[in-house]
């Protein structure tokens, strides 16, 4: 009986190290966006956008700055963010630093976690401060 539990313990303990040792590698709020999501997107050039809740929207980023620079939406709507400038892009939230991304490089894209309080989360290119951009999560009911 004592061998039994001590090989599930570290069965276990295997386990809990191979996801901890997973979300380092990937970062914690980095995804990737398949085509089906992608598919699911409500994107337009408009200086504010709404976005349907539970839907992930992306938000490109350019050498001018991000565009749309505003978004409103409802709780858990996530935002991915597309470089599509000639320097990396390193999102920062302004107020929520447990959102920062990390570096994005030209052409790829990054995304961020479920936004899941109501607010206004501000965030900005940590490498570039001036081009700032904003989501407004509204109260779904």
């Amino acid at each position: 009986m004592n061998s039994i539990v001590r090989k599930t313990l570290i069965l276990l303990a295997l386990i809990a190290v191979g996801i901890f040792v997973y979300r380092i590698v990937t970062g914690p709020n980095m995804m990737k966006v398949d085509e089906e999501e992608e598919s699911k997107e409500t994107v337009t050039q408009d200086p504010a956008v709404e976005i349907i809740p539970g839907i992930i929207s992306e938000v490109v980023y350019t050498n001018e700055g991000f565009s749309p620079l505003e978004h409103t939406g409802e709780v858990d709507t996530a935002i991915i963010f597309k470089n599509n400038s000639q320097a990396p892009l390193e999102i920062e939230f302004i107020d929520r630093p447990e959102l920062n991304m990390y570096e994005i490089l030209p052409g790829e894209e990054g995304g961020s976690l479920p936004l899941s309080q109501i607010e206004v989360y501000e965030f900005r290119n940590a490498n570039n401060p001036e081009h700032t951009g904003s989501i407004e999560i509204l109260d779904d009911n």
